[in-house]
């Protein structure tokens, strides 16, 4: 939840509408993947998918920003390092700190749905503008 609550800060040019609407965009994007593409998958619960598109996402965004270019670009790297790491070597030690398994699919869904995201709301813009 920190990481949540964080971002606005972290971002200062995100309105909270687009949170808002990333939020119910993304939430379920990661359900009807699970659904449709990894049916094995019986139960989820929690934000960490939905975080990590909303950080892929607003990064993706802030790079239209000269002055953040390269914090957002930070942020994309270490989002990338962390879903390769993820996938190749397996969880973190989030695992064991929160006392609960992680789904590591749910970080990878997220972050391409954020991706998508990020890439509909500048082509919308572009045509807008």
């Amino acid at each position: 939840m920190l990481a949540f609550a964080c971002l606005p800060f972290i971002f200062p040019h995100v309105r909270n509408w687009h949170l808002g609407a990333l939020l119910l965009v993304l939430s379920p994007f990661i359900s009807l993947v699970f659904y449709f593409y990894l049916p094995y998958i019986d139960a989820y619960a929690g934000l960490s998918g939905v975080l990590h598109g909303l950080y892929t996402a607003v990064g993706l965004v802030y790079l239209q920003y000269k002055n953040e270019r390269k914090f957002a670009i930070l942020v994309l790297v270490l989002i990338i390092a962390k879903l390769v790491w993820e996938n190749t070597f397996g969880q973190t030690g989030t695992a064991q700190l929160i006392g609960s398994p992680v789904l590591t699919e749910a970080h990878l869904i997220g972050a391409i749905g954020g991706l998508l995201c990020g890439l509909s709301y500048l082509s919308i813009r572009k045509i807008i503008n």
